[in-house]
């Protein structure tokens, strides 16, 4: 069986190993989430480490070692360094959300193919508007949470059927779908009509296209809170980045 393999993926976390190596954690469309390292990335003038850096999408030549499964880069060939994203603390805070999102929940244990499509299409969307994060985490949390099979759509009550129509529909963590307000308990996260139905209607465009449909900021919040909201619920363990994630926005 061959140890060596080549796969497009996108760069999520990064950390110096002794003096002039590195260890990077990519998402392959192939093989999920893989902790590689880099040897001499540090050392010298190295072209490597500059296109392994975080938010960066690669083609990686891999060599793994299957008895003490570890994973070597041998090669790396840019496609996108995604610079802007990192030239911007806004940027660069969003963007670690959704990579520690990824991280944490293990990609939502979801097709990998598509955890990576995702990714990249916000990433993309970031690189080309920094000042953007808000939009477009609330675009990349509905798909994630969309995709992963975590909610369902807002069409009907997940309890009693009833058609929303119009109507504000609530997340219960506990059943794992929205209600409508006769079945809903109180103090349950709530979104109104309107904005389920914005939600909705961006699904039948790619994520590039959807956050050029513009929402009033202050609507953006509110929609991209309560998905934090249902994440949080959702997601067990604690996202430093939550606390970074409106820098400079407020």
């Amino acid at each position: 069986m061959s140890r060596n393999y080549c796969t497009e993926a996108a760069v999520l976390k990064t950390r110096r190993m002794g003096d002039i190596h590195k260890t990077v954690i990519i998402l392959s469309p192939e093989k999920g989430i893989l902790n590689a390292v880099v040897h001499g990335a540090y050392k010298g003038k190295s072209r490597i480490s500059s296109i392994t850096d975080p938010f960066c999408l690669s083609v990686f030549e891999l060599y793994h070692n299957p008895v003490k499964d570890l994973w070597k880069i041998t090669g790396c060939e840019s496609r996108e360094l995604n610079s802007n994203i990192r030239e911007n603390l806004n940027a660069v805070y969003n963007a670690s959300f959704w990579s520690e999102l990824i991280l944490k929940s293990h990609a939502s244990g979801a097709d990998f193919e598509w955890a990576y499509s995702i990714l990249c299409s916000a990433l993309s969307s970031l690189n080309a508007a920094p000042d953007d994060g808000m939009m477009i985490t609330m675009h990349f949390l509905y798909r994630f949470l969309i995709g992963s099979g975590f909610i369902s759509d807002f069409s009907s009550c997940g309890h009693c059927g009833r058609e929303r129509g119009n109507a504000e529909v609530y997340f219960s963590p506990v059943e794992g779908c929205f209600l409508c307000s006769l079945c809903a308990s109180s103090g349950l996260p709530v979104i109104d009509g309107s904005s389920a139905s914005y939600l909705e209607a961006s699904l039948s465009l790619n994520l590039e296209e959807a956050v050029k449909n513009r929402l009033d900021l202050r609507i953006v919040k509110e929609i991209r809170n309560l998905l934090l909201a249902i994440i949080k619920s959702i997601i067990e363990v604690p996202l430093k980045t939550l606390d970074y994630i409106d820098y400079v926005m407020e």
